[in-house]
């Protein structure tokens, strides 16, 4: 009998067949969104890990991809050493199969790579009461996820005054000539949260697909006095990642939303919503002040320009106390370890209390 189905690594030949299946399926709720990769779903990934590694559910009776998942490796730091981790996401598996054994076959190929100790992180959103339900029964070949903590994203909207200057850090846009000065500060801070991605400022200026649309202009600095206190990045990633609005709940949610939520649009339904993401988010010894100061500069320069800004952080962070006062959408997500070990990775230090979600990457 000539088997029916395999799952496979991918290659750049399945790119538009992947770009297909995001488009086909879609996230509900009051709003339904696409989350797109054009014009490659490859050259997207990019920016998620230092080692991509993407795998599809071919159906080929007809020849036709009907799931995804990644599990690439990307360089971060725990217990303030960077490593590289494994991170999943992208999970995808068309309507048409949904409910069959295509995700379960998926899992048993994470257990191949993972094996029986090893270990990744991923994020769920927490409205998400389909998937969670899913995980916290860890059937099905699953594995076994472990809560690690909670996410807070918050939209934060354009608003014509988002915060009051204190006037107690200079903060200017940042040059070429800044990088070493950036490096040595984000090698003192980065370390001392959990997952922040380890960055290398030299890269911003080569063709480099892990920094794509990036350039020295597009971060902040903060400085007390001569001494850099802080760093700020602005990403907007809408030439190769697109959420697009399928459709909305009712009819009249659109005009209702644009009324109460001033300065951030909502657009026609096929419209792509429009946004910039805060990264690379250090600031000296975790300081509110320092994080408000880069803030209120940053959301007036021309990578603002109008459009909302979206900014993750650990629901304990106190940087979350800063954005008490702003206009914004908050969602939040939980944190997994997962493994098909009985136990969770006993690997995170306590002397590390917070950790960082870049969600540029994710």
């Amino acid at each position: 009998m000539n088997k029916q189905w395999v799952v496979r690594r991918s290659n750049k030949e399945d790119d538009l067949a992947i770009r297909e299946l995001l488009r086909d399926v879609s996230q509900g709720g009051i709003i339904t969104l696409g989350f797109e990769r054009e014009p490659s779903y490859f050259n997207a990934v990019a920016v998620s890990y230092c080692q991509p590694e993407i795998y599809v559910y071919e159906d080929l009776s007809c020849k036709r991809i009907v799931g995804v998942f990644s599990a690439g490796l990307r360089e971060v730091y725990i217990n303030g050493h960077p490593q590289l981790v494994r991170y999943t996401g992208d999970l995808r598996v068309h309507p048409d199969y949904q409910g069959t054994r295509v995700m379960f076959r998926m899992a048993k190929q994470l257990k191949a790579i993972l094996g029986n100790d090893g270990w990744a992180h991923t994020v769920i959103l927490s409205e998400n009461k389909k998937s969670l339900n899913t995980v916290s029964k860890a059937r099905g070949g699953m594995p076994k996820y472990f809560q690690h903590c909670r996410f807070n994203t918050h939209t934060i909207f354009p608003q014509r005054k988002l915060l009051k200057k204190h006037t107690r850090c200079l903060t200017r846009q940042a040059s070429y000539k800044d990088i070493n000065t950036m490096q040595d500060f984000f090698d003192r801070e980065a370390p001392k949260k959990q997952f922040f991605p380890h960055y290398d400022f030299s890269q911003l200026e080569n063709d480099n697909k892990f920094y794509q649309g990036l350039s020295c202009k597009n971060f902040h600095l903060a400085f007390a006095g001569n001494e850099l206190v802080g760093i700020f990045g602005l990403w907007n990633q809408g030439k190769f990642k697109q959420t697009r609005v399928i459709d909305y709940k009712f009819s009249l949610l659109r005009n209702i939303y644009n009324i109460f939520c001033r300065g951030f649009n909502l657009p026609k339904k096929g419209g792509c919503l429009s946004y910039s993401y805060v990264h690379t988010l250090v600031v000296k010894d975790n300081n509110p002040v320092i994080f408000a100061e880069l803030l209120s500069s940053a959301s007036q320069s021309e990578h603002a320009s109008g459009i909302p800004l979206v900014i993750g952080l650990d629901s304990n962070d106190p940087l979350n106390a800063v954005l008490k006062p702003i206009r914004k959408h908050t969602l939040s997500s939980e944190h997994f370890l997962t493994t098909y070990a009985d136990v969770p990775p006993a690997l995170l230090n306590v002397e590390f209390p917070y950790s960082y979600p870049e969600v540029a990457r994710l």
